[in-house]
């Protein structure tokens, strides 16, 4: 018994550092591209700063958006494993425990990377305009940001709040399990709202280019696994109000998401 608990412990251990591992990779990639595209005078950030207050060019806001598209992936893995949870919940069947803790330690990399995403420009010499209040209040962005960069950024501050409330409240609420497990439904909505956040601020995601139609394919498997994962709550008996509930708006949030990035890389494809 006790070199079985060891091993459990172990194999937890080294899930944990190894999703920590493939966090930090993915952050030092997408910073090397991001710099070389700064020096190479080619990033879109650089143009995008010329039109709009917000946008940075530093080396900390390059290092802030290669966090904010390693939070997006590591969610985007995060939703995935979890609606495969749930749909095996709901149908009955086995759980790996392998397959739930991958969920929470990506789910876990996802917010440290989203704290870093948020507190990295504040770190720079030249901070955002506007402040603290811009990154951390709905809509308490300067007018110079304009409506657009108001809404999609306080997009992204909804999505964070919702992603802590969602995610680490599971070792507060273990006890109320039928609670957690409505609310955590709404993970799929936060996510929508970090996607179109990315989408419509990010300098990377914002104007035509590869890495947009990119986001547009992950959605593809994502919005079919959250289908599956709707019909099988539905077809539980004495399904839970809250979770249908729950599950039903991520199902419009995501919908609506979809449909945003649908026309948003139709047009680049045909522009």
């Amino acid at each position: 018994m006790g070199s079985s608990r060891h091993f459990l412990r172990t194999g937890a251990l080294a899930g944990a550092v190894g999703v920590a591992l493939a966090a930090v990779v993915l952050v030092v990639f997408f910073d090397a591209v991001l710099s070389a595209r700064v020096r190479a005078g080619s990033d879109n950030a650089l143009r995008l700063s010329v039109l709009l207050p917000f946008v940075g060019v530093g080396s900390r806001y390059v290092l802030a958006r290669a966090c904010g598209l390693a939070a997006l992936s590591t969610s985007a893995v995060a939703l995935g494993l979890g609606l495969e949870v749930g749909t095996r919940r709901a149908r009955g069947r086995s759980i790996a425990t392998g397959l739930r803790r991958l969920h929470r330690y990506c789910s876990l990399a996802a917010l440290a990377l989203i704290v870093a995403h948020v507190v990295l420009p504040y770190t720079s010499s030249v901070t955002p305009f506007g402040g603290w209040p811009t990154a951390i209040v709905p809509f308490d962005q300067p007018y110079g940001w304009g409506a657009r960069g108001r809404v999609f950024e306080s997009f992204g501050i909804v999505a964070a709040y919702l992603f802590v409330l969602l995610g680490p409240t599971y070792y507060l609420l273990r006890r109320l399990r039928w609670l957690w497990n409505g609310l955590h439904g709404l993970t799929a909505a936060a996510y929508g709202l970090a996607v179109l956040h990315a989408l419509f601020l990010g300098s990377d995601l914002v104007l035509r280019s590869a890495s947009r139609i990119a986001l547009l394919a992950v959605q593809v498997p994502l919005t079919v696994a959250l289908a599956r994962r709707a019909a099988a709550t539905r077809g539980r008996s004495g399904g839970q109000p809250l979770l249908i509930a729950a599950v039903a708006l991520s199902a419009l949030v995501t919908g609506l998401c979809a449909a945003a990035m649908a026309g948003v890389g139709l047009g680049a494809m045909t522009t």
